[in-house]
């Protein structure tokens, strides 16, 4: 009896020894605070598209559908299917003598058709003096 009792008062020792020991070694766990996402990269020349269906007389003058391009304050509209629109007021108060597409506030697209059909696509520059972006016009 008294072995036993020993035997199990070395094995109580044992136990609590390597409790101890467990408890000395452990660290708490901290888990790092969530972070915040990373920002959206900013779009250099961000598109926007208009989705127009086709005019019922024929066809949409392209001063109409620029003037659907929403400009906030500083911005112009500088081209045109890539062609760049000029000041020239002369165009502005007399279109008809002009071979080409006339916008508002005096700006002028040479050699661009004044009218937009059905199947067409016209791809507006807007630029500020800070930024510029693409706005896309389909007509179907």
């Amino acid at each position: 009896m008294l072995v036993l009792r020993s035997f199990t008062l070395g094995l109580l020792g044992a136990c609590a020894w390597m409790l101890a020991i467990l408890v000395a070694r452990s660290e708490p766990q901290w888990c790092p605070a969530p972070r915040a996402p990373a920002p959206a990269a900013v779009v250099a020349n961000p598109i926007t598209v208009i989705d127009l269906a086709s005019a019922s007389p024929g066809a949409w003058r392209v001063r109409d559908v620029a003037d659907m391009v929403r400009l906030a304050p500083g911005e112009e509209i500088v081209a045109v299917n890539d062609r760049p629109a000029v000041v020239s007021w002369g165009c502005s108060r007399a279109p008809h003598d002009c071979a080409g597409a006339v916008l508002a506030r005096g700006r002028y697209v040479e050699g661009l058709a004044s009218e937009m059909t059905a199947e067409q696509v016209a791809d507006f520059t807007v630029a500020s003096a800070t930024a510029s972006r693409r706005v896309l016009v389909l007509i179907h």
